[in-house]
Parts: structure tokens; sequence; C-alpha cells
């Protein structure tokens, strides 16, 4: 049995070493994503480590021991930074040295009164995990527009699968303080046991990660099927596009009057420019007339008034239009390989159809064969 064991835990130790270098070295993916995740994988190093230390020698060594009991300290946090990450959030650098500075402040205040105050520890760390777990979940539930638009038109993108890499930081959780509660009630607990599950759930991780971030091909469509899929689709994508053409043609024919004088129209357009480069609303899913209107601190009607008939185009095109110059930049960007899938995500597109029938109106080419000649005309220019 320990033979299986040793066996175990040592394909776990290699697979996961193999997914870390990978990941660092691999520059297909969001770079973050890629980031956040190779610090989840090094961090599941741990268990099958000590789980394997504690087959050979009859004492653990107490830094790998220290190690692994502060674990359940950073699965809050890393949780919390992967939700943003999925959902488009920014991670700021600044931002995640506050996170880590207050729970590194935490433990230490942990350490200190764990003697004077009885189940001290065992409060503060179940406190931490649950201020996380909350936050995180405060995090989904805000951005829930954008999660049901991951699930429901972006299920190969890479952003979708670290919902799984949520769930099982989640459940890593609920294990650790399972192991804190059978403790503090002198409950036996066969910790090479636990180990070894630790060391089953970090295969089932490394095996979600090499397959999305760092295989995403596998499960992308090629430009062909894609391509078959826009002409062939009647559905309310392309009903969409044709209330929007209406739309911009009824106000164009039957505005009863103008509001917006040529100067107003050309300050507003201005503002507007601004509102774009700064704010980003294209990104946003549930981004409408009504919303961009409340930004420019006008009604509606004037802001249809300001597309139609000063910009010429109607909403749907102008959003679009945007979407499309980000797109470009992911494209353009050669320091990390994004998926196609991951681009039209990024981007704002409500799915990856719409992001293909936007390129090829304005380019005539795929994003794959765009990316292909920028890449070839850099290497001319080089």
């Amino acid at each position: 049995m320990d033979e299986w064991l040793k066996f175990l835990f040592i394909c776990s130790l290699c697979l996961g070493a193999w997914t870390s270098v990978n990941l660092w070295v691999n520059h297909a993916g969001p770079k973050k994503v890629r980031q956040f995740t190779g610090v989840f994988v090094l961090v599941l190093l741990v268990p099958p480590l000590v789980g394997y230390l504690q087959l050979i020698s009859a004492e653990i060594p107490a830094f790998f021991s220290f190690v692994r009991s502060t674990l359940t300290w950073w699965y809050g946090p890393l949780m919390y930074f992967i939700a943003r990450e999925m959902l488009l959030l920014p991670n700021t650098p600044r931002g995640i040295a506050n996170h880590v500075c207050a729970v590194c402040g935490l433990f230490v205040v942990t350490q200190l009164l764990s003697s004077a105050i009885p189940f001290g520890y065992f409060v503060i760390v179940t406190a931490v995990v649950a201020a996380y777990c909350t936050l995180a979940g405060y995090t989904l539930v805000k951005n829930a527009s954008r999660l049901r638009r991951l699930n429901s038109s972006y299920r190969k993108s890479t952003f979708y699968w670290l919902q799984y890499l949520l769930a099982g930081l989640l459940l890593l959780c609920a294990m650790d303080i399972g192991v804190l509660v059978a403790l503090h009630s002198h409950v036996h607990l066969d910790f090479l046991v636990l180990n070894s599950i630790a060391c089953v759930f970090a295969i089932y991780v490394n095996g979600i990660v090499l397959f999305t971030l760092i295989k995403p091909a596998l499960f992308e469509l090629d430009d062909a099927q894609t391509i078959e899929d826009v002409q062939t689709n009647t559905g309310e994508q392309y009903k969409i596009i044709e209330v929007a053409a209406d739309e911009s043609t009824a106000a164009k024919n039957n505005v009863r009057y103008l509001e917006l004088s040529d100067q107003v129209a050309t300050t507003l357009i201005n503002t507007l420019a601004i509102i774009m480069e700064t704010d980003k609303p294209h990104l946003e899913p549930d981004e409408n007339l009504t919303s961009m209107a409340g930004r420019l601190g006008i009604t509606t009607h004037m802001f249809s008034e300001l597309l139609n008939v000063h910009l010429n185009t109607n909403f749907y095109d102008w959003m679009n239009s945007y979407r499309f110059k980000a797109a470009l930049l992911l494209l353009q960007d050669q320091t990390v390989n994004y998926s196609v899938t991951d681009i039209a995500f990024q981007a704002g597109f409500n799915n990856r159809n719409s992001f293909y029938r936007v390129f090829k109106a304005n380019l005539g080419i795929t994003p794959a064969q765009y990316r292909k000649q920028y890449k070839a005309e850099l290497q001319k220019q080089a």
C-alpha cells in the first residue's frame, strides 16, 4: 500500500512541477490567469510532498509542516483573485499587496494570541476563510450578467474553466476547516489519508490547467466551422442587427425635432470619446442605450439622436466598433498567444459568432488570418 501511495505522490509532484513550468514558459492564455493558476498549482505541490516525506521519514522537516499548516490562510485570497480574473476585473499589484499584508498580519496576530485565547487560531482562520468566500461570492453575484455570458456563450474559453478551479478551492477550504474542527474536537485523523486526498485533487487541478491554459486549441473551433455557424445561424443575433438597423433608419426618417445643436453634439461626442477611453463601457455586457445616456447625463432620445444623426450609426454597430478595436489590440499582442474565444470574451462581444461576423465585415478575413498576416508584416519589418 505504501508503495502505491509513494507512486501517487511522485506522479502528483511531477505533474504539478511540469504544469507549473509550462504555465510560466508557455505564453498561451491571459498572463495574470497563468500567474494566479501557477501559484495555485505550486500550493498544491505541498500536500503530496509532505505525504511522501511522511512515508519515507519518521519525522517531517519543520519547514514543510509549517508551510502545510498555513495553506488554509491563502486559499481564500487566491479564490478571490481568480474570481476577479475570471470576470475580467483588474487585480492591481497594490490591491494584491494589501490583501497579502492583511492576511500576513492576521496570521502573526493569531500566532501571538493563540496560547492566550482558547480556540483563537481556529476562530480567526475560519473567519478569514469565510470572509474571502463571501467576498468571492459577492463578486460573482455583482457581475452575474458577465458570468451568465461566460456560461452561455464562452464555455470553451480559458475563463470558463476557472470556475472549476474556484470550486476546487472552495472544497479545499471546507476540507481544511473540517480538519481544524476535528482537531479541536479531539478526533483522531490520519494525515496520510488527507494528504492522499489532496494529492488526487492536485492531479485533477493540473489536468484542468493543462487542457485549458496550455492546450486551448483542443477546445477551439476552427475558422471554417465558425464561419459556417455564422452563415447558417438565423437566430436572435441577426434579429438584433435588423432591429438596430430598423431603429436607425426610423430615427433618421421619423425624428420630429432635433434636441441637439451641432455645437452641443460636438461637445457630447468629445465627452463620449473620453468616457469610452477611460471607463471602457463597451466591455460591459449589460451596457445599453439607457445606461450610456446616463453616463452622458442626457436622455435616451438625445443619445439616439447623437448616434443616428450626428455619428450616422446605431447603438449596436457603434458599440461593436469599440469592441472590434479592443480585439485588434489583443490580436496584435505578440507577448501572449490568446485564443480567439478568449479575445472575443475580453473584447466584450456577446458570443464568438458575433465577433467573427463583425471582424469579417470590417476586414474581410478571419481573426486567425489577421493575426497571421500581422505577424508576417512584423517579421518583414524586422
